[in-house]
């Protein structure tokens, strides 16, 4: 092949050439030309593109320096929003992969988010206190050379709704010139001259008149039928008698009602992040779920003897509650009535086939409910250890997605509180939840009420009826637990 065959070649395979950058480790894109005699031209050196390896981004036609955006992470299934609780790390501070770098309250807890890469925060855009703040909004900005900070000190991040919003309002001022012109033209004067004439003479602006003449045009018939109307309304005001005015008599003055005099004291509390997503999710299972409710009362004494015995021989720390019972016997009673164990995903039924029991926790930011993982496979002291651990956590706000996620049957208890009974409601995706009272002394024994929920979708009146009588045979016979 000779060289103009070459060169020809090369015209054809190779359109590009990529130039490296050393200081950003990217790659620039510009177009090229080869000669007859083989000398490559570049018809420019404008950068289309940048690719960083380490940040996996490109930036078209970006003059700002290699950059992440970090965006708003779903820190839990349920998650779409949540508020920017507290900046760990600030504008100009170095972080590495894993090191956290903010707070973020979610409708759970407040949990930690890490750094996705190594850099520096060049610009925080998210400020703390931010609240409502939707998964995939952009959060901050890390870059990977410190000098390069400074370039974004007044960086705005637009996102797509916000063009969109732009574009519409650019749309509606358009349209609203467009109809001041129109407005303006329409008070253009279109009266004849002769109309002109016989209007000045009579004192009349023909731009107050409607015109029937061609286009809109005001004809002479048009201002003597103006003039004509103008003085039959000035005859009938004329006729109009005067009204008559009457001397107002006085009122006899009362002295107000004190009692009927009530100023409000209040406050306003904001709502948080936790009780917003209770007050939806609560409206949403009452409205949506279609419940009802089955009650029974067991006898509890034999539970109350057995675990006396087992916390005499047992450290105080480790010592058993009656809940421990309680969560061991709703797990066994799924053998039984597994419907119950399941959740309603709208087009299906999904069954479980381990029972994961969320059990509801007042925490001074609302109820929250850690989950404990194939109860019906743990010993009561396991129970018990694990329900203390995630009671502790959930105080403390330190529950993590995984510890809350995915529970298949949800507990709740007001006996601490004195509460001898009460109905609960669903906790969606499950379809059934056990509300417990106070044990009530009466001859010797101690009874308990139980309140089933169960969600009619999905489990019948006779299905959470069998779940119900074989929970109560296990809190009435403990020692049936320890043979199944």
């Amino acid at each position: 092949m000779n060289k103009f065959n070459l060169n020809i070649g090369l015209n054809a395979c190779l359109p590009y050439i990529f130039i490296h950058h050393s200081r950003y480790v990217s790659s620039y894109s510009c177009p090229i030309s080869i000669n007859r005699t083989g000398t490559i031209n570049r018809l420019y050196t404008h950068p289309v593109a940048r690719i960083d390896p380490i940040y996996k981004q490109i930036n078209l036609f970006s003059t700002l320096p290699t950059h992440r955006v970090v965006k708003m992470p779903a820190m839990s299934p349920t998650m779409t929003k949540g508020n920017i609780a507290n900046w760990i790390k600030n504008e100009g501070d170095a972080v590495e992969i894993g090191e956290p770098i903010l707070e973020i309250e979610t409708d759970k807890a407040t949990l930690e988010f890490t750094a996705p890469k190594d850099g520096y925060i060049a610009k925080i855009l998210q400020p703390k206190g931010t609240k409502d703040c939707a998964v995939g909004d952009p959060i901050c900005i890390i870059v990977p050379d410190k000098d390069d900070i400074a370039q974004f000190e007044s960086y705005v991040e637009i996102d797509n709704k916000t063009k969109q919003t732009s574009l519409h309002e650019k749309s509606i001022d358009q349209k609203q010139a467009h109809l001041k012109t129109k407005e303006a033209e329409q008070t253009i004067d279109k009266a004849s001259p002769l109309a002109k004439s016989i209007a000045k003479k009579l004192n009349i602006d023909t731009k107050n008149i409607k015109g029937t003449g061609f286009d809109g045009q005001v004809t002479k018939s048009d201002v003597l039928s103006f003039h004509q109307n103008q003085q039959q309304a000035q005859t009938q005001t004329t006729q109009t008698p005067p009204p008559v005015t009457q001397t107002p008599q006085p009122v006899a003055q009362t002295q107000p009602n004190q009692q009927t005099i009530h100023k409000q004291n209040y406050i306003d509390i904001e709502i948080s992040a936790t009780r917003a997503i209770i007050a939806k999710r609560m409206t949403d299972s009452k409205s949506q779920i279609p419940h009802y409710y089955l009650k029974t009362t067991a006898d509890i004494t034999k539970t109350q003897t057995l675990r006396t015995q087992l916390n005499a021989k047992l450290a105080p720390s480790t010592r058993l509650s009656l809940n421990d019972f309680f969560l061991k016997a709703a797990a066994l009673a799924m053998s039984k009535a597994p419907e119950l164990n399941a959740s309603w995903q709208g087009s299906h039924i999904r069954q479980y086939s381990t029972v994961d029991i969320s059990f509801a926790v007042n925490t001074p930011k609302g109820l929250v409910t850690p989950t404990l993982r194939n109860v019906a496979a743990k010993g009561l002291q396991t129970i018990n250890a694990d329900s203390k651990r995630m009671v502790q956590k959930a105080l403390d706000g330190k529950l993590l997605p995984d510890d809350y996620a995915h529970g298949t049957f949800t507990i709740t208890s007001l006996s601490a509180s004195g509460i001898e009974e009460f109905a609960a409601i669903i906790n969606p995706p499950q379809v059934a939840i056990l509300a417990i009272g106070c044990g009530v002394a009466s001859d010797e024994k101690t009874k308990v009420s139980f309140v089933l929920s169960c969600d009619h979708r999905v489990v019948d009146g006779a299905v959470g009826a069998a779940w119900l009588a074989e929970f109560k045979k296990f809190v009435e016979e403990p020692v049936m637990m320890l043979v199944v």
